[in-house]
């Protein structure tokens, strides 16, 4: 119970951390404004500084991309069929997605994503940051346990997130 209970406290506090720092980033003008010509740089530079988050995009509110933190990726990608942004998109704070394979990253993802609106309440799009579940594993190899033990980190909907044992198989 000592082991589950510190592994879901770290879990929690990862997203809590997350949540403050989308909602902080989508109160900033230039992202409120959605200008693709005018990407915020902060964007970038918390990317650069939190490498936990393999990416950070501005979508708008139609999936399209408006600015994101990997110079490499392709402006003109659309993310309207990932389920983040179909459910991100009528949903009115942050969220948590179901892993899925990064388009842009090409690695294992959780997306964490929250609204973004604009001066007059009209929806600006939708801000997501992504983090490779390699993040959560280094949550379940903490704790010693006796030998053969396996901690899994299961989300409400019981997608397996990460585990112990052999994590890239879940």
């Amino acid at each position: 119970r000592e082991v589950s209970d510190g592994v879901a406290d770290d879990s929690a506090n990862f997203l809590q951390r997350t949540e403050a720092m989308l909602d902080y980033l989508a109160k900033r003008p230039m992202v409120r404004a959605g200008d693709p010509q005018r990407c915020d740089p902060l964007i970038v530079e918390l990317q650069r500084m939190n490498p936990i988050y393999v990416n950070i995009i501005l979508v708008d509110g139609r999936g399209r991309v408006v600015c994101w933190a990997l110079a490499q990726s392709s402006a003109s990608m659309s993310y309207a069929d990932r389920e983040w942004f179909q459910h991100g998109i009528n949903s009115s704070g942050f969220r948590t997605g179901t892993p899925v394979f990064g388009r842009a990253t090409g690695k294992w993802l959780v997306t964490m994503t929250t609204p973004v609106y604009r001066d007059d309440g009209s929806l600006t799009g939708l801000l997501n940051f992504a983090t490779g579940l390699d993040q959560f594993t280094r949550f379940v190899e903490r704790p010693t346990l006796p030998e053969g033990s396996v901690v899994t980190i299961v989300d409400g909907n019981g997608t397996i997130i990460s585990r112990s044992l052999e994590p890239e198989q879940w």
